[in-house]
Formats: structure tokens, sequence, C-alpha cells
């Protein structure tokens, strides 16, 4: 993984900074997005975009498929 993010200093008052769960999966997401198009068996998948799913989530985080479930629902909304 190469490159780097911007992150602004005031995502400290976003309403689920504090709820470790929800930032942590927001956090990876954010880290492993594309940063530019690749395609995938065929599908495009574009800059911005990740192919996951709640079970890979869940392993790399060490977390529950129920807390990734929770914590992206939170996200959603």
């Amino acid at each position: 993984m190469q490159g780097w993010i911007k992150l602004h200093r005031q995502i400290v008052e976003w309403e689920w900074y504090t709820d470790a769960n929800t930032f942590r999966v927001f956090m990876h997401l954010l880290l492993n997005a594309n940063h530019k198009e690749k395609r995938y068996k065929g599908i495009l998948i574009k800059k911005g975009q990740l192919l996951t799913g709640r079970k890979s989530l869940a392993l790399a985080l060490d977390l529950s498929e129920r807390q990734v479930r929770t914590a992206l629902t939170k996200l959603k909304k």
C-alpha cells in the first residue's frame, strides 16, 4: 500500500469518533479505498471505492461480523 490521505483535525468532533469500532471500520475503509481505478474480475473498481465484505472486514479488524455490521449501519446513517 502506498500514498497518504489528508485527515482534518476536526474529525475529533465527529459523532462517531468516540465509538471505537465504528471509527476503526471507517478508518480502515478510508485507508484501503482505491486511489486509482482498478479492475477485478472484469468489474471496474473506481477511485474511492473498495471491494470488501463483512467477513473480510471482521478478520482484518479482529471484530465480530455483528460489530462490523453495526458499525456499517451507523456509518450509513
